[in-house]
């Protein structure tokens, strides 16, 4: 049942050596049985998901059972409690991150300008 389409916006988990690691899927793929796909129900929104996954992860992957490498199976998955606040709540977190996100990358590449600027600069000063 694993090897199927899955939609847009899927939540993929990872359940085999890189315990819970998520993404979202921008297009419609399949994946391997080391991935399982969530898709929301009414009362949850897939980013509110993802984030509260990417807070337990490091748990998960500390308590993951491991022969020759660690996993989880779709057992301890379900067995999750995934906090439900109200939808509109949700979603004005998701927009939060959103925003942390939005404003963490436009740092990243100021400073990855900086760095080009500044080896710029000293290549021009000391050739």
């Amino acid at each position: 049942s694993q090897s199927r389409l899955w939609a847009k916006g899927t939540l993929c988990i990872t359940i085999a050596a890189n315990i819970a690691k998520t993404g979202i899927l921008s297009f419609d793929a399949c994946f391997p049985d080391s991935v399982v796909g969530f898709i929301p129900g009414e009362r949850v929104a897939t980013e509110f998901v993802r984030a509260w996954l990417g807070f337990l992860q490091p748990v998960l992957e500390r308590d993951a059972p491991q022969a020759a490498q660690k996993n989880i199976n779709l057992e301890i998955l379900r067995n999750l409690k995934i906090p439900c606040p109200p939808m509109d709540l949700q979603q004005r977190f998701v927009a939060a991150c959103n925003s942390i996100r939005a404003v963490s990358l436009m740092a990243a590449e100021a400073a990855k300008m900086s760095e080009q600027i500044s080896a710029s600069a000293a290549s021009l000063y000391f050739d």
